[in-house]
């Protein structure tokens, strides 16, 4: 497993389990997969309602806590009201802290992101989160709460897949030290034949799987990425991309199949 190191000195795994919709009921055995297979990283937040399964099997692992890296996030309800939300967090997970603990939408409609960050640096500082970071906020927002409390976020977790690539937000992120994991890093369900064709010639060159190659294309653009899957082999696949590098020429294919085209369009009270 390769690392990232984020601007306050903390390192998380560069790939993780991402958890939203896993059926309450396979839950635990696929995260007893994943931990075979090598994950140390889990994804969570309050709006999956999953945290108290990822806390039983946490608390049935013989796999230490310090091996495992726990990103949490605050949901757009809770701006006003960290603290309890952490709380509740921390309880269903049965921890003492998370790794990361992110604001899951700027929620510029409902909530008040720039009181939410406040209130998350006052709970890095007493101990309860490790890093502190953002999803799904543009660069202006980073600026706002940025310029509102000198604290940089480590990270900010935004939708990036082959047809929407962000490649300037990353950019942008990157030179000024904030690291970028993908969600729904896997999503591609509108190529073409051709493109498909293209893409499985590659794989083979490779002798790995479509997904791999996807992944490794994330991987190699310096992003972390959190797939989701209820298969354990897809679990060790999804894992085995550190042994190739994809060539400039495949990185050139990957890229240009982006599209700026999003999975969704966003409710106005998430952004």
């Amino acid at each position: 497993m390769k690392f990232i190191t984020f601007n306050d000195g903390n390192k998380m795994p560069t790939l993780g389990l991402g958890t939203y919709q896993i059926d309450e009921y396979r839950i635990h055995d696929i995260l007893h997969s994943a931990s075979e297979a090598g994950y140390r990283l889990i994804d969570t937040a309050s709006l999956y309602g999953n945290q108290s399964h990822i806390g039983h099997f946490l608390r049935s692992t013989p796999i230490p806590r310090k091996e495992f890296f726990i990103t949490g996030k605050l949901w757009n309800d809770s701006h006003y009201n960290v603290i309890h939300s952490l709380s509740k967090t921390l309880d269903e997970l049965g921890l003492d802290y998370v790794d990361l603990y992110l604001i899951h939408w700027p929620a510029t409609q409902s909530g008040d992101y720039i009181k939410a960050w406040t209130d998350m640096i006052t709970l890095k500082e007493a101990g309860l989160i490790k890093s502190i970071g953002v999803s799904n906020f543009s660069i202006e927002q980073i600026n706002t709460i940025v310029d509102a409390t000198s604290y940089l976020p480590v990270i900010n977790q935004i939708e990036i897949h082959i047809r929407h690539q962000q490649i300037s937000t990353v950019t942008q992120l990157s030179e000024i030290g904030v690291a970028v994991q993908s969600w729904s890093p896997l999503w591609a369900n509108d190529l073409s034949k051709w493109e498909q064709l293209k893409l499985n010639l590659i794989a083979g060159n490779y002798n790995k799987s479509l997904i791999q190659i996807i992944l490794r294309w994330h991987i190699q653009r310096g992003l972390s990425v959190i797939p989701k899957t209820s298969v354990a082999d897809r679990l060790r696949e999804n894992i085995d991309i550190f042994d190739f590098t994809l060539s400039e020429r495949d990185m050139i294919f990957l890229t240009s199949l982006n599209r700026n085209k999003k999975i969704m369009e966003y409710p106005e009270e998430y952004i």
